[in-house]
């Protein structure tokens, strides 16, 4: 069964793309460097990222999470993410999207925020309690 799919947000090597009317799925390989997934989100859709092969740095609503071989994390629907290598080897993951993935069912977002923005101050920094 072949529905319209979205179009990619980001850069990688896409290894499958199956669906049926449940659901769709993409195994693709993000190469360190040069490939990401950007940020985006669905309104329709409720992801699962797993990871085949490598470590992946996996970013919802701005918390990231490390994502190790074999490793699963939900993106419930509506919340902005991205996916990228944790270091300098590629990594390969599975995503799996209920209900599948329509074309009208992705809207890419700006960049990530730093991983920065999200650490809380030491004692002695020079912001106030």
């Amino acid at each position: 069964m072949t529905l319209s799919r979205p179009v990619r947000v980001g850069s990688y090597d896409l290894l499958q793309d199956f669906e049926n009317t449940k659901a769709s799925v993409r195994v693709f390989r993000i190469r360190a460097e040069e490939h990401a997934v950007h940020r985006h989100m669905h309104a329709k859709s409720t992801q699962i990222y797993i990871a085949l092969q490598g470590r992946a740095l996996i970013e919802i609503d701005g918390v990231f999470t490390p994502l190790e071989p074999y490793g699963c994390i939900s993106v419930p629907i509506g919340a902005y993410h991205s996916a990228q290598p944790a270091g300098d080897e590629e990594v390969v993951l599975m995503n799996i999207s209920t209900p599948p993935l329509g074309p009208d069912d992705q809207a890419p977002a700006g960049p990530p925020p730093s991983r920065n923005d999200y650490t809380l101050p030491t004692e002695g920094s020079d912001i106030d309690d």
